[in-house]
């Protein structure tokens, strides 16, 4: 006798030893010639005993060793004594399965879904398995536990402090909880509306909910709530990010193999002894999709593509896959090739055996377009057991050579075209056509309606087309992608106004002090002062090395700031009003509304103390006053355009919307006809 745990799913029955030593056995309900409870003539209590006659079955991890699965095909009585579960209850689940094992693959399907969500209805979460018996569940929703190659259903609980979810089966029960004890990484999709919420207990402490539905649903309670405590407060502080290839806010997750994130090739030389990163020869054309790096075969890919009849497409497989995922990953997750492929691995001369030849394969394979997976430049995860290009003199300095070549400059510079094929406006539509970046319309997203189709066949195929074929991204940008923008300088520049006087700019010092865009700073002796869209005034000290003041102004972003005397810095804002902050005793002296619209741009006249304003609202204004009481209009401009720049050198140049005019500050009067707005020219005021 062996004692463990029996599981019952949809297509068979597990069998899970407590000795590790002893294969667990699996039953398929196909195989079974039999389910009954045992006659009580030859069992004392028949109600906990249930016989299975079985005309094969399989063993799996025997001495916790994983491999290939074995197949018995051999008759087998195998019996179950529960000593919990009443048998009955059991046998009554097990015949219902049985019968649908028996139907086809699509009935199959329907009938599993079925009974499981008769079951799953009448469910309710059960309070017993919550951290503290006092807790209040603020909301309750059906849900999904996503996890390679298996979604759980159950119930996401909210309380105050933590986010519960119970499965639907028993397997495991646990909760994850906004704090340092805890180490997950789960993803939930809320059942009816294909939300996805990401819990990454890391150092950063995120909870990413992607939806306004879900924010309002989930968090809106815990706004009007008072009476909770900070770490419901904690749950608020939500950064809905995209990283550097999008891949939480385009539904991509390690957690589901069928929209795994995608990460580029990046270097195309794989036999070169050395690798010089500043050679741009090394690099791979990210403005074009891997299909359309070898010129000979987008010639064929693209006849083929005329001849067919709509809907049409360039390439037959696609970059991201479930199982190409596990072809890089089958080392580090074998276990999920061995469930993927029906418990055997791959044939060997199809495994990942060498770096040079799955590029070469990728470039001239008239079926192969597959992209990396993140693991190619993580740090931990080393790339094993693979012939490794003749520059890696291992596995880490493999990979550490691909994180040197991604941050390198000439990826900088071509990463946004490679963003704009995968994630951008050139995924679909005809800027796809012209990019010849076109897959299978059941790739893409929202391109078939489930729904609508009444043929349970053809909406079998279509489902399982979308699950293993592999899926595009959702969309991200319907613009193109801004180029990234590198904070270092990589050489001197040097301007020469002479031979003999040459003037060199070198990068002395990054000093990263605010959490979003900064838009204006200044130098006042030994003070930097900036301002940014997170609404705060920061006063670094070049001389201690710190920052000594930090203030938020207001809720909206900061334009601009110029300092006014030699401790009153007078700073602009889209809420329209202009603030005057002392920079000596870190206080705002006042603050009077300057426009109608956003303060976009500010200077001040040193010699005339004159602070002159530029605003959204299409209007230059002048202020006089002694500081800090300035509050004096003295001029007023209109343009017919925002105003989005102002600067002073012996004259007052004025800028909007590419357009120049002058002012006299005397008589107030515009001088001089409208100029080209391509010159660059100077106005007096």
């Amino acid at each position: 006798m062996r004692h463990g745990r029996l599981k019952l799913c949809s297509k068979s029955l597990i069998f899970e030893p407590k000795e590790w030593t002893y294969p667990l056995l699996k039953l398929h309900f196909k195989d079974c010639t039999a389910i009954a409870i045992v006659d009580s003539k030859t069992n004392e209590d028949p109600n906990d005993v249930i016989k299975i006659a079985i005309k094969q079955y399989t063993e799996m991890l025997e001495d916790n060793v994983l491999a290939p699965y074995k197949f018995k095909y051999e008759q087998k009585e195998v019996y179950f004594k529960f000593d919990f579960a009443v048998a009955e209850d059991c046998l009554h689940k097990m015949h219902q399965l049985q019968r649908a094992s028996m139907l086809h693959p699509l009935e199959h399907n329907s009938m599993v879904a079925t009974i499981s969500h008769s079951l799953y209805m009448r469910m309710a979460f059960d309070p017993v398995m919550m951290e503290d018996f006092t807790e209040k569940i603020i909301l309750e929703l059906q849900a999904e536990k996503i996890t390679p190659l298996v979604r759980h259903q159950g119930k996401l609980a909210l309380t105050p402090t933590t986010l519960y979810f119970q499965p639907f089966n028993n397997i495991d029960t646990h909760y994850l909880k906004n704090s340092e004890e805890t180490e997950t990484d789960e993803n939930l999709t809320v059942q009816g509306q294909g939300y996805i919420v990401n819990a990454f207990n890391t150092s950063n402490q995120i909870l990413s909910i992607f939806a306004e539905w879900l924010k309002m649903c989930v968090f809106y309670p815990i706004l009007t709530d008072t009476t909770l405590g900070p770490q419901a407060y904690q749950l608020l502080a939500l950064e809905i990010r995209i990283d550097g290839f999008g891949r939480s806010l385009a539904d991509r997750s390690k957690n589901d193999l069928t929209q795994y994130p995608v990460f580029p090739w990046i270097i195309s030389d794989y036999k070169s002894d050395e690798l010089n990163l500043d050679n741009a020869d090394i690099y791979r054309d990210l403005s074009k999709p891997i299909g359309a790096l070898n010129p000979d075969r987008l010639d064929k890919l693209k006849e083929r593509y005329e001849e067919m009849c709509d809907p049409k497409f360039l390439y037959g497989s696609h970059y991201s896959a479930p199982g190409l995922v596990l072809f890089y990953l089958v080392r580090k997750y074998p276990q999920y090739m061995l469930c993927l492929q029906n418990g055997r691995f791959d044939h060997p001369d199809r495994m990942f055996n060498s770096v040079y030849d799955v590029y070469n394969n990728c470039l001239k394979n008239m079926s192969d377009f597959k992209e990396l997976v993140p693991e190619f430049y993580d740090i931990e995860g080393k790339v094993h057991n693979v012939a490794l290009p003749p520059w890696a003199n291992s596995p880490e300095d493999f990979v550490r050579k691909l994180r040197s070549a991604l941050e390198s400059e000439y990826v900088s510079r071509h990463l946004h075209q490679w963003i704009d094929l995968i994630f951008g406006y050139k995924q679909r539509g005809e800027e796809a056509v012209r990019a010849n970046n076109v897959f299978h319309h059941v790739c893409y997203e929202g391109s078939i309606d489930l729904e609508c189709i009444e043929d349970m066949n053809e909406r079998h195929a279509f489902e399982v087309q979308i699950m293993e074929f592999g899926q595009v991204p959702k969309q991200l940008f319907t613009r193109p992608h801004v180029r990234r923008i590198t904070h270092e300088i990589p050489n001197s520049l040097t301007v020469k106004d002479t031979e003999s006087n040459p003037r060199v700019l070198e990068l002395v010092n990054t000093i990263q002090l605010h959490r979003e865009e900064v838009m204006c700073v200044i130098l006042e002796g030994d003070r930097i002062i900036s301002v940014g869209k997170d609404g705060t005034l920061k006063v670094y000290s070049r001389s201690q090395k710190k920052q000594i003041r930090s203030v938020s102004l207001c809720g909206t972003p900061l334009s601009s700031c110029v300092m006014i005397s030699e401790n009153t810095v007078a700073v602009g804002s889209w809420d329209n009003e202009i603030y005057l902050y002392d920079v000596e005793y870190g206080r705002i002296i006042e603050s009077f509304r300057a426009h109608d619209d956003s303060v976009s741009c500010l200077t001040w006249l040193k010699e005339e103390r004159v602070l002159i304003s530029g605003g959204w609202d299409c209007v230059v204004r002048a202020w006089r006053g002694a500081v800090p009481a300035l509050r004096g209009l003295t001029a007023e401009l209109d343009h017919d355009a925002k105003v989005t720049a102002l600067t002073t050198r012996l004259a007052t140049r004025i800028k909007y919307n590419g357009m120049y005019f002058r002012f006299d500050s005397i008589t107030r009067e515009k001088l001089g006809p409208l100029l080209d707005k391509c010159k660059l020219c100077t106005f007096n005021i």
